[in-house]
């Protein structure tokens, strides 16, 4: 599958509104404390030269092995409630995964890194010889440890790319830049999302309308920076996004401009919302775009 369908998907996904952003959350999945701040305060010290890529809260998970008993009754019935017989069975077992702990999980150009509340981890990353990223986890094997680990992330792609491009700085895996791409586009249309799902435009519920605004472009615009990773820059789809969180950049200050004016609405308020439609179709038709590329 090429790019072009992954972020078709994507975008079709939006379209049908299983991209769907729930304004009742007030942004409250996306308000995390800064990864330089959640890093310090994990008390972990970066080393000379070495750099921080990620930090996030997580949840841990490691395969245990389940052991269950499957068991049957036989006999002969005697007489009422009196039987002869007994009971015969065996045991199967097969590997869960079972969360085990909730911490913070750091990436750096060295190390790879969990602080939990009962056990942490520390590999070095060209220790690393496996990342296998999933919906909403990924996985990490190195040759320190027989078992792999499982965390819990909202940027597997990211993730899995940025260790890659640590443990081999030639990484350039064409399929893998796909996927990460794909998942740029996923947050960038969920921002859009959130602006389109906001109702009506007007006077009453402009300020909420131009808050709203802004979180979407503020936190495109660090999504855009995050997955800016080593050649991807170079990529049209990359570029497009980047384009996108400046257009709405441009967009969100227009709005807080009319928010700022009180007499912006004063008998006008269909020119105002007319003129502001005009502009956010201009992104909307630019995230159109994509899938043609």
């Amino acid at each position: 599958m090429g790019l072009k369908d992954v972020l078709g998907k994507v975008i079709e996904k939006g379209r049908d509104g299983l991209v769907s952003f729930q304004l009742n959350q007030k942004f409250s999945d996306l308000e995390k404390i800064s990864g330089k701040k959640l890093f310090e305060q994990t008390g972990l010290i970066l080393k000379r030269g070495e750099i921080l890529l990620y930090c996030q809260s997580a949840d841990f998970f490691e395969e245990r092995a389940i052991r269950v008993y499957n068991a049957g009754h036989y006999g002969v019935r005697i007489t009422k409630g009196f039987w002869i017989g007994g009971t015969k069975g065996h045991s199967e077992s097969h590997g869960e995964m079972r969360k085990i702990d909730t911490g913070v999980l750091s990436v750096t150009s060295d190390r790879f890194l969990f602080n939990g509340k009962l056990k942490n981890h520390s590999i070095p990353i060209k220790k690393i010889n496996h990342v296998q990223p999933y919906k909403r986890e990924i996985e990490v094997g190195s040759d320190t440890r027989q078992k792999v680990l499982v965390f819990s992330t909202d940027v597997p792609q990211q993730l899995a790319y940025k260790i890659k491009c640590c443990v081999n700085p030639d990484e350039n895996e064409e399929q893998t830049q796909q996927l990460l791409l794909a998942e740029l586009f996923q947050k960038v249309l969920s921002y859009i999302k959130a602006i389109e799902f906001s109702g009506t435009m007007n006077e009453a519920n402009f300020q909420k309308y131009v808050a709203i605004v802004q979180k979407a472009s503020d936190f495109m615009a660090k999504d855009v920076e995050d997955y800016d990773i080593g050649n991807v820059s170079k990529n049209k789809l990359f570029q497009s996004a980047e384009a996108i969180s400046k257009q709405l950049k441009i967009y969100t200050k227009k709005c807080e401009e009319i928010s700022k004016d009180k007499s912006s609405f004063n008998g006008n308020q269909k020119g105002v919302v007319l003129k502001l439609t005009t502009e956010f179709s201009k992104i909307q038709e630019k995230m159109n775009q994509i899938g043609k590329l």
